[in-house]
C-alpha cells in the first residue's frame, strides 16, 4: 500500500514575516507560505505530542534514566528513512485499525482474522490490546497526534493469531501475504516462568514454515523474523527461564530480542541466552514504553495511549521497526544481511557488565543483551552500502559426527563430563549460527549446565541451573527425557572446522541423569 503523506510545518513567526516581505505579491499563492511540505520523518515526527514520554526513540534523562540509552533512532529519521515502501507483519491477537495513529499505516485488503477467516480486524478489536501497543510502537503514525512509530511510514498487516493457536494457524502466519512481507514481528511465544525445555509451539510445521520464509518469500530475499526473547529471567539470583529454553526463540531463522530498560542495563525479567541476537529499549527501569492503546476505555488505560507497555514484547517491535528502515535504505537485504547488520553495529551497553567478552573474532557478545543493542542510524549507514553476505541459496551447513557416550552424569559435581564433536571440510570461514542436539535424560533438567566451547575457545552457556515452577511455585520434580535443540550466536563469524566441545555439569544433590548423544550443525559462509 502506497503510504506516503506529508506534514504541514507551520513557520516561527519572525520568518514568516519576512518571507511575506520578499516579493509577496499578495496573491493567492502568498498563502503557501505559511508551511513548508515535508516527508514524513526528520524532524517532523520529534514534534509529536508524546514524543517526550518516548524515552526508547529519544532518551535525554527523563525521569532519572540515562541519556542517550536508546534506539538511535532520530539519526536514522534525520537521514531520511522512516520505512516508506516496508510491510512489517503484527502477528499477535490483532490490530485496533481504526486507531488514529494506526489506521493511516494499516494494509486493511491484507490482515486477517483467523476467528473469522476473513480479512477484517474490527470485530474483534476488543481483544487487540497487546497487539495494538505492538504495532505502535513499530509503525504508529507521524500525523502530530499522539506517537510516533520506529518506522512511521511503513506498512502494516495484523494477524490476530493469538485468539485462535493452533500449529497449523501458527505456520500459516509466518508466511502469509509473502509477496508483501518484509519483516514480521512476533511478541509471543511459550509460556514464561516455567524453567521447562518447552518446543509446544515449535512444531515441524511452523519450522517448515519460517524455513519457507526465508528461503523462499519476499522473492527470494526472505523474511526477516522478530521474536521477543521471553520474559521469564526472574532474577539474577533464582534464575528460572533462559531464552534457549523456547522452541522458537533459538530457531535459527528469528531474531530473538532482549530488552534493556531506561538506565542501559537488563531489564531484570529479560532472559539470557546464548541464542540472543540484539537487545532494545523496554521497560524495566523508571519508565515503561509509551506507545498505541485500544481506543476509549478497554485498553490497558482509559486513554487511547498507555505509558506502561514492555516486556519483550516491546523490544521486538521497536527492532522490527529499525529493519523497516534498513530496507528503506537498501531493499536488495536479504535476511542473512540484515542479521548480520544489526550485529554489527549494535551498540555495547553496559559495558562494565563481567559476562562481556570478544570473541576470536573480535566481535563483542554477551548472554545478557546478545551483541548490544540495536542502533538504527548505524544500521542504515551500514545497511545503504552493504555488500551483500547473499540469501538462503548460499548458506552453508555442516553437521558434525554424533557422540553417543551414553554416560551419566555426575550428581552434583562441578567438574562433570565433557565430551568432543569434529566438523571437518565445511568450507565454512564465517560461522552466522550453530544449532547444538542434545539427547539426554535426567529426573530434574534444572540442575543442569551445559556449555559449549568452539575450535575457537569462545564459550557459549546453553542452559544453567535454575528452578523450574508450575507457573507460581518452585516444583520439586522437573524431568527431561529426549532431544532438544539449542541455538548459539555466539560463535559469528568464527571458523568452523575443528573440535567443538560439550561440558555438561550437574548444580544440586539428589538427581540424576544420563548424556546419551550430542552434535553440532555449523551454518555460515
Amino acid at each position: 500500500m502506497e503510504n506516503r503523506r506529508h506534514k504541514l510545518l507551520l513557520l516561527p513567526s519572525a520568518l514568516f514575516l519576512s518571507l511575506l516581505s520578499c516579493g509577496g505579491g499578495g496573491g493567492d499563492d502568498d498563502s503557501s507560505l505559511l508551511f513548508f511540505l515535508l516527508a514524513s520523518g526528520n524532524g517532523a515526527c520529534t514534534a509529536e505530542p508524546l514524543f517526550g514520554d518516548q524515552w526508547h526513540l529519544l532518551n535525554s534523562g527523563q525521569s532519572g534514566g540515562t541519556s542517550g540509552e536508546d534506539a538511535g533512532v532520530t539519526g536514522a529519521w534525520d537521514a531520511g528513512y522512516t520505512g516508506s515502501g516496508v510491510t512489517i507483519a503484527i502477528v499477535d491477537d490483532g490490530i485496533d485499525i481504526l486507531h488514529e495513529d494506526l489506521r493511516a499505516n494499516i494494509n486493511t485488503s491484507r490482515n486477517y482474522n483467523y476467528v473469522e477467516s476473513s480479512t477484517d480486524l474490527a470485530p474483534h478489536f476488543l481483544y487487540a490490546t497487546h497487539g495494538t501497543s505492538v504495532a505502535g510502537v513499530s509503525a504508529a503514525d507521524c500525523n502530530g497526534k499522539g506517537v510516533s512509530g520506529v518506522a512511521p511510514d511503513a506498512t502494516m498487516v495484523g494477524y490476530n493469531l493469538l485468539l485462535t493457536n493452533s500449529d497449523a494457524n501458527n505456520a500459516d502466519a509466518m508466511t502469509r501475504n509473502g509477496d508483501i512481507v518484509a519483516v514480521s514481528n512476533n511478541s509471543w511465544g511459550a509460556p514464561d516462568l516455567l524453567g521447562t525445555l518447552n518446543d509446544s509451539l515449535s512444531s515441524s510445521l511452523w519450522r517448515t514454515a519460517i524455513l519457507d520464509g526465508i528461503n523462499n518469500q519476499r522473492n527470494g530475499k526472505g523474511i526477516i523474523y522478530a521474536w521477543a526473547a521471553g520474559n521469564g529471567q526472574n532474577s539474577t539470583t533464582n534464575r528460572i527461564d533462559n531464552s534457549n529454553y523456547d522452541g522458537q526463540a533459538n530457531f535459527r531463522g528469528v531474531m530473538a530480542i532482549c530488552a534493556v530498560s531506561n538506565a542501559g542495563k537488563q531489564s531484570s525479567y529479560s532472559e539470557r541466552g546464548a541464542n540472543l541476537w540484539v537487545c532494545a529499549p523496554s521497560n524495566g527501569g523508571s519508565l515503561g514504553i509509551t506507545t498505541t492503546d485500544i481506543r476509549d476505555n478497554y485498553g490497558y488505560t482509559t486513554s487511547d495511549y498507555t505509558d506502561d507497555f514492555g516486556g519483550t514484547s516491546s523490544a521486538s517491535p521497536l527492532v522490527a521497526g529499525v529493519v523497516a528502515l534498513m530496507l528503506q535504505a537498501n531493499p536488495d537485504l536479504t535476511w542473512r544481511d540484515v542479521r548480520y547488520i544489526l550485529a554489527r553495529t549494535a551498540r555495547k551497553v553496559d559495558p562494565t557488565d563481567t559476562d562481556w567478552i570478544n570473541n576470536d573474532a573480535g566481535i563483542p557478545v554477551n548472554h545478557k543483551y546478545g551483541f548490544g543493542v540495536v542502533d538504527a542510524s548505524a544500521a542504515v549507514t551500514m545497511a545503504r552500502t552493504f555488500t551483500s553476505i547473499g540469501g538462503s541459496s548460499t548458506l552453508k551447513s555442516k553437521a558434525s559426527n554424533t557422540d553417543s557416550p551414553a554416560a551419566a552424569i555426575p550428581d552434583n559435581d562441578v567438574n562433570g563430563i565433557s565430551r568432543t564433536v569434529t566438523v571437518s571440510s565445511s568450507g565454512i570461514t564465517d560461522i552466522e549460527w550453530v544449532d547444538i542436539e542434545v539427547t539426554f535424560v535426567h529426573t530434574y533438567a534444572g540442575d543442569l549446565n551445559f556449555v559449549l566451547t568452539s575450535p575457537d575457545g569462545t564459550t557459549a552457556h546453553l542452559s544453567e541451573k535454575h528452578v523450574c515452577t508450575d507457573g507460581t511455585n518452585i516444583t520439586a520434580t522437573c524431568p527431561f527425557n529426549g532431544t532438544w535443540r539449542f541455538g548459539a550466536a555466539r560463535f559469528l563469524d568464527e571458523t568452523a572446522d575443528g573440535t567443538w566441545t560439550l561440558k555438561v555439569t550437574d548444580g544440586a544433590a539428589d538427581d540424576t541423569g544420563t548424556l546419551n548423544s550430542w552434535s553440532v550443525t555449523v551454518y555460515g559462509r
